[in-house]
């Protein structure tokens, strides 16, 4: 762009709000997938009474290349927002984002001056199993890959919450624990979500608010310690590295040492349990899946693993109720009316069964060979016959377990 300030108030990639009397400007980084004036925060941010500017990277370059339509650069981006703050007397930013927008929060937030409020984010580009190894194009060019030098030379506040039943978003946070200028907090039991677990606690309103004028964030009872153990986060790298390269006699080794040094963690038992369950050591499995679900009862894989276990295992009449409570927190995840179609069928709740095998094929489409299988062996069996509807409850099996 020639002009930094001449750019137009919305484009696909931003969309500015402006209030008047206010003297702040509240950015909003997108995380990954936002395209097409599309942005992360939309609703919530717009809660926020100060000048709101959202932005997204549709091409995942985690804003490598600037905000299209503000800049075709970092440098260019940084100067048409000074520019626009400067034409609308604004003296103070606030940036926030997750994931890939918490990477932006942090890099462009320091650039600006801003006070920072990023979860759940790398801090190394292109860390093994990281989102930005994942999703990031392999030809897009990383001009900050590590966030750490660029944190150190801002020396601005930044705030970072993650969740400690994402291993890599652990590993990112520890390498800014010593850093002056950063509190980073981890929360048990939530996982890459913890922006949307701080909102649903606090509201993000009133913890940008905070943020802005300095307030500190009152502690959650959520809160861990994580971060604040080397030792952990070491053999937490560690194990969920060696779950992903299937190495599961290693990761089943890491855990177990883990939890001799915190019992109660639940990202070592949900991890001890998946590996159990791809060794197919269905009762240890179900043991380390029952206590990692019961803990962290907002972890989606933490509560599906725990169900699929009891699945696996022909514990149908236990799993079918947890299937059930998770459609309702999660109706879009089609891996839950799948596993639920299967424990109706084996209990005999055959129409219960289509029924569910055919709301996973409209969320999944690639289950309609698995529904074409399902109609063949009912009718094979005679046909629907629902039977009874199952009213068993699991209070007296989890009481088993932890007896």
């Amino acid at each position: 762009m020639t002009e930094a300030a001449t750019f137009p108030p919305s484009g696909p990639n931003y969309y500015f709000v402006e209030r008047a009397g206010s003297k702040r400007l509240v950015i909003f980084f997108s995380g990954t997938g936002q395209r097409n004036g599309r942005f992360e925060f939309w609703k919530a941010g717009r809660e926020v009474e100060e000048n709101l500017l959202f932005v997204s990277d549709g091409r995942n370059h985690w804003y490598q290349d600037g905000v299209a339509g503000l800049g075709t650069t970092i440098e260019e981006t940084i100067a048409s927002i000074q520019a626009w703050c400067e034409r609308n007397s604004v003296d103070e930013i606030v940036t926030v984002g997750a994931s890939m927008g918490g990477y932006g929060a942090v890099l462009y937030g320091g650039m600006l001056k801003a006070k920072v409020l990023a979860f759940s984010f790398d801090t190394l580009l292109r860390l093994p199993t990281s989102p930005s190894w994942r999703l990031m194009p392999k030809d897009a060019v990383m001009r900050y890959s590590d966030l750490v030098p660029a944190i150190q030379q801002a020396g601005v506040p930044i705030n970072v919450f993650v969740g400690e039943m994402y291993p890599i978003d652990v590993v990112a946070a520890q390498r800014l624990v010593n850093l002056p200028n950063v509190k980073v907090e981890s929360l048990r039991g939530v996982g890459h979500g913890s922006a949307r677990f701080i909102h649903l606690a606090l509201g993000v309103k009133t913890v940008v608010g905070m943020v802005a004028t300095g307030t500190p964030i009152p502690p959650l009872q959520e809160k861990g310690s994580m971060c604040e153990s080397p030792e952990l986060v070491d053999l937490l790298h560690r194990a969920h590295v060696a779950f992903f390269e299937k190495d599961l006699a290693a990761c089943l080794k890491l855990c177990r040492q883990a939890l001799r040094v915190s019992p109660r963690s639940e990202i070592f038992h949900y991890l001890l349990g998946r590996t159990y369950l791809g060794l197919k050591r269905m009762s240890a499995a179900i043991k380390h899946l029952n206590y990692a679900a019961g803990r962290s009862p907002e972890f989606e894989d933490g509560q599906f693993f725990h169900a699929q276990a009891l699945r696996i295992a022909k514990y149908n009449k236990q799993a079918i109720p947890l299937f059930e409570q998770q459609i309702g927190k999660w109706p879009n995840a089609a891996r839950l009316p799948f596993n639920l179609a299967i424990s109706y069928e084996r209990v005999g709740r055959n129409a219960e069964a289509l029924e569910q095998m055919r709301r996973a094929v409209l969320l999944q489409p690639s289950y309609e060979t698995k529904l074409a299988d399902m109609r063949e062996r009912i009718q094979k069996r005679g046909g629907i016959d629902g039977g009874p509807r199952n009213t068993e409850g699991i209070r007296g099996y989890i009481a088993s377990l932890i007896s």
